[in-house]
């Protein structure tokens, strides 16, 4: 009888204790967002060509119209706020003298100083532009529920009398963040 009472005295300790937890449970819902966006592209023109230029015996400048420049389109989220930033100047080098081996010198240089105006989205044509000054902050126009800016660059470039016959290549660097 002691061994019927002692195993069932066991069973009921373990099954007291197995009901009883340290630990105090608490349940929470939480919920799970994401937000899509378009990411940013640019689309359009690669090269502004500024023609062949003549040397002249005094010392002159070329310039170069937004509407006579390059037009590329910036895309992405409609409405989005989007900042542009840019070279204000670009300098151009003769590679004739860089591939023959010489050393490019400063009056182997001319500098291109920028000019960029933006135009709604809707527009394809220069019909309505406004100055954007590099640094810029503009929210990109809704084109069914695609977000999109054109961009038309221009500037000006001096020729002094310094300057050698060639061909003459720089970069300019257009960067657009959210």
């Amino acid at each position: 009888m002691k061994k019927i009472i002692l195993t069932i005295l066991t069973i009921l300790i373990v099954l007291g204790f197995k009901n009883t937890s340290a630990q105090d449970n608490n349940f929470t819902t939480l919920s799970v967002r994401a937000t899509l966006e378009r990411g940013l592209a640019m689309e359009g023109g690669n090269s502004l060509f500024l023609g062949e230029l003549a040397l002249r015996n005094s010392e002159n400048q070329k310039i170069i119209s937004n509407f006579d420049g390059l037009k590329f389109t910036i895309l992405g989220q409609s409405n989005r706020m989007v900042t542009i930033l840019y070279d204000q100047s670009v300098t151009l080098t003769n590679i004739t003298n860089n591939r023959s081996g010489k050393q490019s010198y400063d009056d182997a240089k001319m500098t291109f100083k920028t000019n960029v105006a933006e135009e709604t989205g809707s527009e394809n044509g220069y019909t309505n532009p406004n100055p954007l000054p590099s640094g810029t902050s503009i929210a990109l126009y809704d084109m069914s529920k695609v977000g999109k800016l054109n961009l038309w660059i221009g500037g000006t470039m001096q020729l002094p009398l310094s300057l050698k016959n060639g061909k003459y290549i720089g970069n300019f660097v257009v960067t657009s963040v959210y």
